[in-house]
């Protein structure tokens, strides 16, 4: 495994959002040299700029000479905001928000990579930031608006009382009707069709969060501009520092210095 103590840096980075909101982040980097790129990172939905995925990544990219901007979503985190006023378009612009602020303060990105739902946001704006030559999704869904059963059972309550409540590992989450509205509306089939920038399709087998049906999709409407990992034994959270560096090994390899 890499040694990161020596060879990364992470600095806090704050940027503002469509809605005025600030946004935290931390800008993983390589230590005492220039990156040879930079990129973006879109946590899952209700997680957070820390969850441990995220770090490990950011740390081993950054050893591998690649910068990595991680950050909190609207209400998450360390970021200002309403959680539950947000939704899935939001997630897109202020993805390219994150992209214009490495653009004027230090490169702009030439890669997006996102998980799950921050995965299916970085498919959506990735032909809107020129820049991008890469996108990754770990785990991602290829249609943002076929609900599991809790988000269901939220959108029902939602539809009657106009907010409906989540509980995602102990913890309580309010979510607007419009978030479901507008994850309805959010088809992915055109956008990964006429995708601009390769892809980077990565999916577990065993993920019983998102099935990795949803993987092939991605790969089927991509066609001869996508390429997949198939990571056995990684689940939906990618926690383990192992897998992370696969993973990390497999991007660096696309974006060379």
């Amino acid at each position: 495994m890499s040694d990161w103590q020596d060879q990364v840096e992470t600095e806090r980075v704050v940027f503002t959002n469509a809605d005025g909101f600030e946004l935290i982040g931390a800008l993983d980097r390589p230590k005492g040299r220039k990156p040879h790129a930079y990129t973006v990172f879109s946590h899952c939905f209700t997680c957070s700029k820390q969850f441990k995925a995220a770090v490990y990544l950011g740390r081993e990219l950054a050893a591998r000479g690649i910068a990595m901007m991680r950050f909190d979503f609207p209400g998450l985190g360390d970021s200002e905001g309403d959680f539950s006023q947000t939704t899935f378009t939001g997630y897109v612009q202020d993805i390219e928000r994150a992209a214009g602020f490495l653009r004027k303060q230090y490169e702009s990105p030439r890669a997006l990579i996102g998980h799950s739902l921050g995965g299916a946001a970085s498919l959506r704006a990735a032909n809107r930031i020129e820049s991008v030559e890469l996108v990754v999704t770990l785990a991602a869904t290829a249609y943002p608006g076929r609900l599991g059963s809790r988000l269901m059972s939220a959108r029902e309550e939602a539809d009657a009382t106009g907010l409906g409540r989540l509980r995602v590992q102990g913890r309580s989450f309010q979510l607007r009707r419009e978030f479901f509205d507008d994850l309805a509306r959010s088809s992915l089939e055109e956008t990964v069709r006429g995708l601009r920038p390769s892809l980077l399709v990565i999916h577990a087998p065993d993920d019983e969060t998102v099935p990795y049906r949803y993987a092939e999709t991605l790969l089927a409407w991509a066609g001869e501009k996508a390429d997949h990992l198939k990571m056995d034994g990684a689940a939906h959270m990618y926690g383990n520092r192992e897998h992370v560096e696969t993973i990390a090994g497999a991007i660096a390899e696309r974006i060379p210095g």
